[in-house]
This record gives structure tokens, sequence and C-alpha cells, in this order.
């Protein structure tokens, strides 16, 4: 011991460090099966709605109806993306997105870097189509990731 042992700040692990040491990666069929339950939900609740406003024979009301139902499916996902980092099929299936060092992925990353690119790009005529098919073909390689992960810098992990 030279004596300068003494005065340095003992170590200790940080349990940030721990949670990014431990993150495991989603499986394809987790990721693929929160997606459906996604689309699963959203159809069913707008068909859901459909079915009981549009026989009411008012228009107006039944497409009303459905607008409140989607902004009502898009506030929820939306406030479990920013509090768990999850959408509810990723919340039923039990994966969530972090950064990639594992910390929390804001809502403003996911949406902003993850969400918008992509759905813009499908918006382009000819190659919109085929930008989407890229986007889920990357989830092949060995990290797992689609594009939109890559341009937002997350993973998609077991919660």
């Amino acid at each position: 011991m030279n004596g300068y042992e003494a005065f340095q700040a003992p170590g200790a692990r940080l349990e940030d460090d721990e949670a990014a040491v431990q993150l495991n990666l989603a499986s394809r069929g987790a990721r693929l099966g929160a997606s459906l339950l996604d689309g699963v939900i959203a159809g069913g609740t707008i068909g859901v709605v459909a079915a009981i406003s549009i026989p009411l024979g008012n228009r107006s009301v039944a497409f009303i109806s459905m607008g409140l139902a989607i902004l009502g499916l898009v506030a929820l996902n939306l406030f479990l993306l920013h509090k768990h980092g999850q959408s509810l099929g990723k919340r039923i299936v039990g994966i969530r997105i972090v950064r990639n060092d594992g910390r929390r992925a804001s809502l403003g990353r996911i949406v902003g870097l993850r969400i918008l690119p992509v759905a813009a790009l499908r918006f382009i005529p000819l190659i919109g189509p085929f930008t989407a098919l890229l986007d889920v073909l990357f989830i092949f390689r060995d990290s797992r990731k689609c594009l939109h992960d890559d341009l937002a810098g997350t993973l998609v992990v077991d919660a």
C-alpha cells in the first residue's frame, strides 16, 4: 500500500450498470406477436365500435365514435410508451423498448426517431412498400434490430 489507496473512493456497482448488463434481446417471435397484437387490438376496437355505432343509423355518430376509439388507443399507447417503453402488444407479450445502452428510451426518441421516419418513408410512391419490407427484414441480423431501431438507437428487450 503506497498510502494513497486509503483515500480512494470505494468501488461500487451501480444498479443502472447491472440492468444494462442483464438485458436480453426480445425474440423475433415476441416482437412479431406484439406487433400482431397491436394490430388486432386496434382493428378489433374499431370493429366493435363500428358494429355498435353504425346500426344506430347516424353515420356522424359512428364516424365520431371510431375517431374517439382511435384517439383513445393512440393516447393509451403513447402513455405506455412514455411510462414503460411498451405498446399495449409489447406489454402483453412482456417486451419493451430501451436505448442501446439499456437506459429508458424517451417518448420523443420512440416517436420522433423510431416511428415517424419509417412511417413517412412508407408514403413515398413506388419505394414506400419496399422500405416497409426492408425495415422488417433487418430483424434477421444477429442484433435482431429493425431499421427503425438503428435510426433511433434502440433495442427491444425482455421486460
